[in-house]
């Protein structure tokens, strides 16, 4: 479990790390700009109210664990990295798993990240994505809450806690899943009733750990093949399952070739749905 502080919540924000790399947020309402319907009493408002922050919250965590994918394990991108445009996504960062300009310069070639950070880049990218959607950081200069819509509304981060649990399926072509709580509170009260909401909890069912573990051995095998641009990786495929599709272009501004590997988990196709990860080599 994860003590993390509301300054630090927040500094994930939009007008911070999102805002510097541009990326897109969950698009959702805000869980308090409701229409009720004429016969809601306050006691049910307040539970719809409560309904929209889970819903806001899961959205968060899937759209986290989508761009982790999409971005090799990362929420925020490394600065070195391939930016694609409309390919998959609208537009994506991609890592640079092995990169030979590093090597000439006296750095490591290999950087993959660890399963600990990819799991930080999950928390981080969900906790970034629920704040802005729900607009937390207007609550920062007012300690004693806000009333929107004739709703009070105070929220409590300072003893925030993340508890994110990992379920790996280990290439038996089932999904894993991240499971998400988080332990706060948010305080509501419409005239004399009030309600407490004290967790919030999410699940994603998720092929990302998977592909991350087949990513990890095509990396050693590229480096072991470094002066190959197609190197074979049927046999690692064939055992992990998965389903390999690549990019290939000289980049512009320094007239390295790339590659851009995007794996799927088999069996694959727009109508399985099953997500892709993708992560770079940039060789000479």
């Amino acid at each position: 479990m994860e003590n993390i502080s509301r300054r630090g919540f927040l500094e994930r924000a939009v007008k911070g790390t999102l805002g510097a790399l541009g990326l897109p947020l969950v698009t959702s309402r805000n869980a308090v700009s409701m229409d009720f319907d004429s016969d809601f009493d306050d006691v049910r408002k307040l539970a719809e109210i409560e309904k929209g922050y889970r819903d806001d919250f899961q959205r968060a965590l899937d759209y986290a664990v989508e761009e982790a994918n999409l971005q090799g394990g990362y929420f925020f991108v490394p600065k070195e990295n391939v930016y694609l445009q409309g390919d998959i996504a609208s537009g994506r960062n991609v890592p640079f798993y092995l990169d030979v300009t590093r090597k000439k310069e006296g750095r490591k070639l290999v950087e993959v990240p660890s399963k600990k950070e990819i799991k930080k880049q999950i928390l981080y990218g969900t906790h970034a994505n629920f704040d802005a959607n729900c607009g937390w950081e207007e609550f920062e200069t007012e300690e004693g809450g806000l009333t929107i819509d004739g709703i009070f509304i105070k929220p409590d981060f300072r003893k925030l806690k993340s508890d994110l649990e990992i379920k790996e399926m280990n290439g038996t072509g089932n999904y894993g899943e991240v499971n998400l709580t988080d332990y706060l509170k948010i305080n509501l009260s419409i005239g004399e009733n009030e309600h407490v909401v004290e967790s919030l909890s999410a699940t994603r069912k998720t092929d990302l750990f998977d592909n991350y573990e087949t990513a990890k051995k095509m990396t050693e095998r590229q480096e072991e093949n470094l002066g190959e641009r197609h190197v074979d990786f049927s046999d690692l495929l064939k055992e992990e399952r998965a389903y390999l599709s690549q990019q290939y272009f000289t980049q512009k501004s320094d007239n390295k070739y790339v590659i851009v590997n995007n794996l799927r988990k088999s069996p694959f196709g727009k109508a399985d749905g099953r997500e892709i990860f993708s992560f770079a080599f940039r060789l000479d």
